[in-house]
């Protein structure tokens, strides 16, 4: 029976976590909270209660609030002992003795407050968290230890800093001694004040969006906080509980994660970029974006993008555990190895299969080959990074065939002298393939072979396909452009003036075709020119009849 209730709880904590909390009835959230954080709670530990606490907060008038049985979580809590810490940045309150007395060292956790905060605010950049105005005996940023129950601790919002700034005081609540955690006594407080510390700052110095009840984009609040821990205490590694369940369900839509199991994408980013400035940037972008956007502008503005970050974190995320490699993630070793979302033996010549997928996804395919005296594991991994419908549309599919082969098929791509891969899919230039024989990285990239600056598909065949996109290789040209085609003589196939659409990417769409008799073109190459004052893109895409 507890096993059951628990899972019900962490099925509403987890949409509530996800940002899914608008499809939850108050009732029910305050019905989970006081769940989790009853004594006599005997569940798997929940690692922050951030969003469902604040959610019951703002959703609960405060006339309310000394009417509900969750009263004493909604106020701030009455000890008798409090402390300020060495550097003065915060002022910890705690019960000397008693169900709620601290079972680790008070001194430590006084120095891993100042530790974090130094680290955050000085060594990232981020802002403090606001003062409270007194609340708590003076204008320090308040702690308080419990006894939480199943939960290690959150940040509760207190009051609007200014009336629809969406930003707010609060003060955190932490647990008193982690018994039966991932990670138990002082080690575990050190992490803890680390992740809250940040959602002090996340809500009082950028904002709390929310939308029919919800708060907005919550697991990137705990992506962030959760990455902090690592971040100023390396050794301890609590972010490991949390990573199975991204490396079990790769397939699911980025911003429907926990944000707890996403620590390992900061950890990506700042390795591979080396610039710390990139996560105030992204918390600077959210006040007017979503957190999708945030991630893809912040990248954008340092040369890469969403699609091509995702891209090469889904190669690091494969060589972990027994498929360690250096090169990637440092303490990949001890991360899960990842799950394929399908294993499926080559037994001849094709293998063909087809899948429906989500945007802003990583999709693993094993393949297996012991045809012909052969041991090989082929995997590819199909990326979609499709920023818009990761925030509009999570549960949406995209169709998407692959046709594995031991020989060169027609508009296939050369893996290695024994495997051609060729995929199909609507919208290309929104998905790219990594392939792994082996546990060796074969070079790949966008699905089709094209590049950003290739028209597609090339080969156009008439029997398959409906017409040729052209990507433009700058992508802030859109609107109307002069487009003509000619043979490889340059004898002229067909001009117009056409339109952009956007496709990931500002694109020129050229369907039927034809020439100017509406008659289908000749197999053969032929060449495109787009052109707008001084913007010029040549370019050039083969057909074929079959």
């Amino acid at each position: 029976m507890i096993r059951l209730l628990f899972l019900l709880i962490y099925m509403l904590s987890f949409q509530v976590i996800a940002g899914d909390g608008a499809g939850i009835s108050l009732a029910a959230k305050k019905d989970s909270l006081s769940r989790i954080l009853s004594h006599s709670y005997d569940g798997e530990p929940v690692k922050c209660a951030f969003g469902l606490v604040n959610e019951v907060i703002l959703g609960t008038a405060a006339s309310e609030r000394n009417q509900q049985n969750l009263s004493p979580l909604l106020f701030r809590p009455v000890t008798d002992t409090s402390v300020i810490t060495p550097r003065g940045f915060f002022r910890v309150h705690y019960n000397k003795s008693g169900n709620d007395a601290p079972a680790y060292s008070i001194e430590e956790l006084l120095l891993a407050a100042d530790s974090s905060y130094i680290y955050e605010t000085a060594y990232l950049g981020f802002p403090p968290p606001p003062f409270d105005n007194g609340q708590g005996g003076d204008s320090l940023y308040d702690i308080y230890i419990l006894n939480l129950g199943g939960v290690y601790g959150f940040t509760e919002i207190e009051d609007e800093i200014v009336p629809g700034s969406q930003r707010y005081t609060s003060y955190i609540m932490m647990d008193n001694d982690f018994l039966g955690f991932y990670t138990t006594g002082i080690e575990a407080a050190r992490v803890t004040v680390a992740h809250e510390i940040h959602h002090g700052i996340q809500i009082g110095s950028y904002i709390v969006r929310q939308q029919n009840g919800g708060i907005i984009d919550t697991w990137f609040y705990e992506m962030t906080s959760t990455a902090m821990e690592e971040f100023v205490f390396d050794s301890v590694n609590d972010y490991y509980g949390y990573l199975n369940s991204f490396f079990t369900g790769a397939d699911r839509s980025f911003a429907q994660n926990s944000g707890y199991n996403l620590a390992h994408w900061n950890i990506y980013l700042r390795d591979r970029h080396n610039d710390l400035t990139m996560f105030t940037d992204q918390w600077t972008l959210l006040k007017d974006f979503r957190a999708l956007q945030a991630i893809e502008y912040s990248l954008t503005d340092r040369g890469s993008s969403f699609k091509e970050s995702l891209h090469e974190f889904s190669v690091w995320c494969y060589f972990t555990n027994y498929r360690f490699k250096a090169g990637y993630f440092e303490e990949g070793i001890s991360y899960p190895a990842m799950k394929p979302r399908v294993t499926a033996n080559m037994n001849s010549s094709l293998l063909s299969m087809q899948f429906l997928l989500k945007p802003a996804s990583l999709n693993y395919i094993q393949t297996v080959n012991t045809r012909g005296g052969l041991s090989d594991t082929l995997f590819i991994i199909y990326v979609n990074g499709d920023v818009r419908l990761g925030i509009d549309s999570m549960n949406s599919l995209t169709a998407l065939s692959m046709l594995l082969s031991d020989y060169n098929a027609t508009g296939s791509i050369k893996l290695t002298d024994y495997y051609y891969l060729r995929t199909e899919t609507l919208q290309p230039l929104l998905w790219s393939f990594g392939a792994v024989l082996n546990n060796f990285l074969i070079p790949s990239g966008g699905i089709g072979g094209y590049t950003m600056k290739d028209a597609y598909p090339s080969p156009f065949i008439y029997s398959r396909h409906q017409g040729v996109t052209i990507p433009l290789e700058q992508n802030r040209i859109s609107g109307e452009l002069d487009f003509a085609v000619y043979t490889a003589s340059m004898d002229l196939v067909w001009s117009e003036l056409v339109r952009t659409t956007f496709e990931g990417q500002n694109v020129v769409k050229w369907n039927p075709v034809r020439n100017s008799r509406n008659e289908k073109l000749p197999s053969g190459v032929y060449l495109y020119i787009l052109r707008r004052d001084d913007f010029v893109q040549k370019g050039k895409f083969t057909v074929i009849h079959e």
